[in-house]
């Protein structure tokens, strides 16, 4: 038995083009282990490039905002409205999703997938996916490759290096989600 959840955000977003400072973003839910997942991204973003940041939209509980004003390479900016977020994401390199890798968390992600995956790929914004292998998220970013779904933190290093280092090769991943979206 399947649910489908039908998401109104808008597709009009600009066609992409590579910015000269990369900007890195992540929006959405930040509960469910999620908090834990961004810094630990922080931290490969860290050992990439010190000046790489990851901007962090959503509503976190105080003990996550608190742990995100300690990374100097994270800036936390708390709940936006649709008409912000949209001009964020136009301005946005990389978009980011994350997954807890909790052992608890894990069968629950087997079937949960969140609406914001469309968001990210109607954007047409280079998107990647750091969640458990198993999840039904990155089981779907598999299949339509339109998203780059990666469930080892090695693996994440290779990749956010590649795509930082690269404008062409975030262009070529913008213009998939954009088909997939």
């Amino acid at each position: 038995h399947s649910t489908v959840a039908y998401n109104s955000a808008a597709c009009d977003h600009g066609a992409y083009t590579p910015g000269q400072q990369v900007k890195i973003t992540y929006f959405g839910n930040l509960g469910d282990g999620r908090s834990e997942e961004l810094l630990r991204l922080a931290q490969v973003l860290s050992r990439i490039d010190p000046a790489l940041v990851l901007d962090i939209y959503g509503n976190a509980l105080p003990e996550a905002a608190e742990a995100f004003s300690q990374r100097e390479n994270i800036r936390y900016y708390g709940f936006v409205d649709a008409a912000a977020l949209h001009g964020i994401v136009e301005k946005s390199d990389i978009l980011l999703h994350v997954e807890s890798f909790e052992e608890a968390m894990i069968p629950k992600l087997k079937y949960a997938f969140s609406t914001k995956i469309a968001q990210c790929l109607c954007a047409g914004r280079c998107f990647v996916s750091f969640a458990p292998g198993g999840s039904a998220s990155s089981r779907y970013l598999q299949e339509a490759e339109g998203a780059l779904p990666v469930s080892d933190e090695k693996e994440l290093e290779q990749l956010l290096r590649k795509l930082v280092n690269d404008p062409a090769l975030r262009q070529s991943y913008a213009q998939k989600a954009a088909a997939t979206g």
